[in-house]
């Protein structure tokens, strides 16, 4: 799924969609533990970084909305900083991914 195309989902279905993605790259991460690589070129079968990449964009999405009350509740240690740098970072991995 393309990187705008995730940013417009709902929650429930950037929920759904973080759960699939993570658990096609765990299968992929267990199918390596047992049998090792894919081939002599490629340690997986399917592109379980960029699986996990769009999972974790999605999951950073979902706690985005929610960090001021985290932040009231525990106070601030530079995570809306944090965030931004990793969504950025997250952003730009899964739009370079495959070109």
């Amino acid at each position: 799924m393309e990187v705008e195309a995730l940013l417009l989902l709902t929650e429930d279905e950037a929920a759904l969609e973080a759960a699939v993605q993570s658990s096609r790259a765990t299968a992929e991460l267990l199918r390596f533990a047992r049998e090792g690589e894919y081939s002599t070129s490629f340690a997986f079968d399917t592109e379980a970084t960029a699986s996990l990449a769009a999972a974790l964009l999605l999951a950073v999405g979902l706690e985005t909305p929610r960090l001021p009350a985290l932040i009231k509740q525990f106070g601030s240690h530079g995570e809306p900083e944090l965030i931004a740098d990793l969504t950025n970072a997250l952003r730009r991995f899964l739009a370079g991914w495959g070109n």
